[in-house]
Protein backbone atom coordinates (compact mmCIF):
# COMPACT_ATOMS: atom_id res chain seq x y z
CA UNK A 1 0.00 0.00 0.00
CA UNK A 2 1.16 3.52 -0.96
CA UNK A 3 1.58 6.57 1.40
CA UNK A 4 0.06 9.50 0.58
CA UNK A 5 3.29 10.90 0.41
CA UNK A 6 4.57 8.03 -2.16
CA UNK A 7 1.49 8.79 -4.65
CA UNK A 8 2.14 12.54 -4.21
CA UNK A 9 5.69 12.57 -5.16
CA UNK A 10 5.17 9.69 -8.18
CA UNK A 11 2.46 12.17 -9.51
CA UNK A 12 5.13 15.38 -9.04
CA UNK A 13 8.05 12.74 -10.49
CA UNK A 14 5.56 11.86 -13.35
CA UNK A 15 4.86 15.80 -14.37
CA UNK A 16 8.79 16.37 -14.28
CA UNK A 17 9.26 17.64 -10.58
CA UNK A 18 13.06 15.62 -10.95
CA UNK A 19 13.89 17.44 -14.38
CA UNK A 20 13.57 21.14 -12.34
CA UNK A 21 15.00 19.90 -8.98
CA UNK A 22 16.43 17.66 -6.90
CA UNK A 23 14.98 15.09 -4.71
CA UNK A 24 15.92 16.77 -1.67
CA UNK A 25 13.72 19.53 -3.42
CA UNK A 26 11.18 17.35 -4.29
CA UNK A 27 11.28 16.22 -0.39
CA UNK A 28 11.02 19.68 0.63
CA UNK A 29 7.39 20.36 -1.39
CA UNK A 30 6.26 17.25 0.37
CA UNK A 31 7.46 18.68 3.77
CA UNK A 32 9.69 15.55 4.25
CA UNK A 33 13.14 15.06 4.21
CA UNK A 34 15.28 13.31 1.48
CA UNK A 35 16.01 10.88 3.37
CA UNK A 36 12.73 10.26 4.59
CA UNK A 37 11.33 10.43 0.71
CA UNK A 38 14.37 7.76 0.00
CA UNK A 39 13.59 5.35 2.22
CA UNK A 40 9.54 5.66 1.47
CA UNK A 41 10.28 4.63 -1.96
CA UNK A 42 12.86 1.88 -1.23
CA UNK A 43 10.39 0.39 1.18
CA UNK A 44 7.31 0.51 -1.31
CA UNK A 45 9.02 0.75 -5.07
CA UNK A 46 12.00 -1.10 -4.30
CA UNK A 47 13.85 1.79 -5.80
CA UNK A 48 14.97 5.06 -5.19
CA UNK A 49 13.40 8.13 -6.08
CA UNK A 50 16.52 9.31 -7.93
Amino acid sequence: MRTRQQLRALKLIDGGGLERGSVAALADRLGITARHLGRLFERHVGASPQ
